[in-house]
């Protein structure tokens, strides 16, 4: 599973997957000995805020809020008198992803 690949999977299929990261997460920080254990933490800590992103983005007063928070993040770095570019394309192409998932 790829963390692009979230927005195509339904809603119990995504807790589901959820229960299960949060479940690896848990035994990997408890794993008397665990190789690579800060990086299978860390993918398993992206894929969590991933899910939870994207089943909060499946009801309306979520996608409002992650509407909001992208706008105030693309005015914020408007209204600097320099930014890196990199910053700000990121920001609008979250906007723009935001701003799609709203339409429809």
């Amino acid at each position: 599973m790829r963390i692009e690949d979230l927005a195509a999977l339904p809603d119990t299929d995504l807790r589901a997957a959820l229960a299960d990261w949060k479940r690896w997460r848990n035994h990997v920080r408890h794993a008397p000995v665990m190789r690579l254990r800060r990086e299978r933490c860390e993918q398993a800590d992206a894929f969590i805020a991933a899910i939870e992103r994207e089943l909060s983005l499946r009801s309306p007063e979520g996608r409002y809020q992650h509407l909001q928070r992208a706008i105030a993040a693309v005015r914020e770095l408007e209204g600097e008198a320099t930014v890196s570019l990199s910053a700000y394309r990121a920001a609008r192409r979250q906007l723009d992803t935001i701003s799609q998932r709203v339409q429809r």
